[in-house]
């Protein structure tokens, strides 16, 4: 029929480092048929980009910067499908990043600054302690109440909210770069790194101050010092950083590398972290309207929000890791959480790290807040709705039944490798 248009992604043909020259080679690769014209092009793109997403390697040809891609992350599940005829589900969330960051240039004439991360917060998209749970999780740990009884998360359920954090996080960078990058020449964006470190106020108290690097002898004395440590990690090309990131504890001690780096580079100790920031300003020389998309439905907005919570629990219990089948010499993916061993708590401690009372109607006499049905409904569902429907988890007895008839023996941690 006219009008309807079926395709068929065949996302197994790629993965994550891939490199192709062009959108188009990747777009055929894939299962798109060649583009033969701009709207067409635009229309498989943004599909594509529900699946994965991809960005210019900077390869220079002849003096020029070629359009090589390289392929940075393939999602678990497919994000919402866009539907720009009722503007519901995921773009609700994406118009809400662009509404903020239109509003900001456009009425205070300021530049929207922070790191990803930051501006994500900036826009109210995060629970307030999301990020006091993740990084000082060990100071003020989560707990049950069982018997009146405080007991703390299991080793399982921690790994399990930090692998939910990184999820969340996550996909809202992504929208954020996908909502600048649709911005085109309407705004600039400059880069520079900040620094945060421990400082003793003149009354005693520690605090961390932070300081911007605008320098760019320093900024390129920085880059060079993270292509040098990434190269340590076997990172040689630009498409290669996933090693860094294969694990957590991987992750960690790069990064402990590369400030240790820094602080001798700038001789100063008291440097616990640096990082990229973002100066997103208005482009004065740009025709191109900033054009408001967010319309204001709160209760939408609260409902896209829950469900986009709801799929990263989801896709956090679908993880696998990979266990190397000695007699079949190949690796095999196994899951890496079984659903019986996250507890209702752990989902609802989950579900709270992402903010879905962006906008609220407070009583203006006695503070109450207060919500639709329907949004009520989606903040008290029963937490059995978040589990898998089909059995896709196996528990330790079914592991050891599988191991023993499978010829492997005990499970030898040196032939298990996470992160796959």
């Amino acid at each position: 029929m006219k009008g309807i248009r079926t395709i068929t992604i065949i996302i197994e043909n790629v993965k994550t480092g891939d490199v192709f020259p062009t959108e188009t080679k990747l777009l055929t690769t894939v299962g798109f048929k060649k583009p033969t014209d701009s709207k067409t092009k635009k229309y498989q793109i943004r599909e594509l980009q529900r699946y994965l997403s991809y960005e210019k390697t900077g390869k220079t040809s002849r003096g020029k910067v070629t359009n090589e891609i390289v392929i940075t992350e393939i999602y678990d599940e497919p994000e919402e499908k866009e539907d720009n005829r009722c503007n519901n589900g995921s773009s609700v969330i994406s118009n809400k990043i662009h509404d903020y960051i239109v509003s900001n240039l456009e009425y205070s004439y300021l530049p929207v600054v922070g790191s990803k991360s930051s501006i994500i917060r900036q826009v109210g998209l995060l629970d307030s302690d999301f990020c006091d749970c993740y990084y000082n999780f060990d100071e003020n740990p989560f707990f049950h109440v069982v018997d009146e009884e405080e007991v703390p998360y299991s080793a399982v359920e921690k790994e399990f909210f930090f692998d939910y954090c990184d999820k969340v996080m996550g996909s809202y960078k992504n929208r954020l770069q996908r909502v600048l990058d649709n911005m085109g020449d309407a705004i600039t964006i400059e880069k520079c790194y900040q620094t945060s470190k421990l400082t003793m106020s003149k009354y005693g108290n520690e605090y961390y101050a932070t300081e911007e690097i605008l320098d760019d002898e320093t900024i390129a004395k920085i880059n060079k010092i993270k292509e040098d440590v990434e190269f340590t990690y076997g990172v040689v090309e630009k498409n290669e950083k996933w090693k860094i990131y294969s694990s957590r504890s991987k992750a960690k001690k790069f990064h402990e590398d590369f400030i240790g780096q820094v602080k001798t580079l700038l001789n100063d100790e008291t440097i616990k972290n640096c990082y990229e920031i973002l100066y997103v300003t208005r482009n004065e020389d740009s025709e191109e309207e900033l054009e408001h998309k967010y319309d204001g439905d709160s209760e939408k907005l609260n409902i896209a929000q829950s469900k986009f919570a709801e799929d990263k629990i989801l896709s956090t219990l679908k993880m696998t890791y990979s266990v190397y089948d000695g007699r079949r010499m190949e690796f095999v993916k196994m899951p890496k959480y079984n659903a019986e061993d996250i507890s209702d708590d752990t989902i609802k401690d989950c579900m709270e790290m992402v903010n879905r009372s962006i906008d609220m109607t407070i009583d203006e006499n006695t503070g109450e807040v207060f919500f639709s049905n329907e949004v009520l409904e989606r903040l008290s569902a029963p937490t059995s709705e978040f589990r898998p429907k089909t059995v896709d988890n196996i528990s330790s007895d079914e592991w050891r039944n599988i191991t023993d008839s499978e010829g492997w023996g005990s499970a030898n941690p040196m032939n298990i490798r996470r992160g796959a």
